[in-house]
């Protein structure tokens, strides 16, 4: 991708299913390396952070001042993927989304409700989970089959414009 940097909106706040409420961010040594925590410290370590949160929809007037009517996302807010779902419904009405990576982690095992709750989102919007090369994965297959990143298309949205040498499934 290229000269995105004006179509780029960097928001300094953490997706949840609440706006306005204080998180804690405690970066670990864990793979995913952040964490979010629903208290708030007085006296902080170096590898903690305070941030607001907001709903994903909060985003959407953003996008409608800047005139935004297809995008793509690419998400990775370890294991909290399921806040941007939750959170985010009026997006998906209004904005067409036909493209979402998303890093799937290896700790699903861990928040499967989460992670069922984003098949059920994306699915019931017509979204189809492949894998890097375009590949439909299996939904069953979720918990233990699915690689690291996720490629969530819209169904109905020509192929070969996401993947290269895709062809339309029939």
């Amino acid at each position: 991708m290229r000269n995105v940097q004006n179509r780029v909106v960097l928001v300094q706040n953490a997706i949840y299913p609440v706006s306005g409420k204080s998180l804690t961010i405690r970066i670990n040594d864990d793979p995913s390396g952040v964490n979010l925590f629903d208290d708030q410290a007085n006296n902080l370590p170096k590898r903690e952070y305070v941030v607001k949160t907001l709903r994903f929809d909060d985003v959407l007037p953003i996008l409608i001042a800047r005139n935004v009517k297809t995008a793509m996302i690419k998400i990775d807010i370890e294991a909290s993927e399921s806040f941007m779902c939750e959170s985010g419904s009026k997006i998906f009405e209004e904005i067409n989304i036909p493209y979402i990576m998303m890093e799937w982690h290896g700790i699903r095992s861990k928040y499967q409700e989460r992670y069922q709750f984003i098949i059920d989102f994306f699915s019931a919007r017509g979204y189809v989970a492949t894998d890097q090369s375009c590949k439909d994965l299996r939904i069953k297959d979720w918990l233990r089959n699915w690689p690291g990143n996720v490629f969530w298309l819209k169904r109905n949205y020509p192929r070969q414009l996401l993947c290269a040498n895709a062809k339309q499934p029939q």
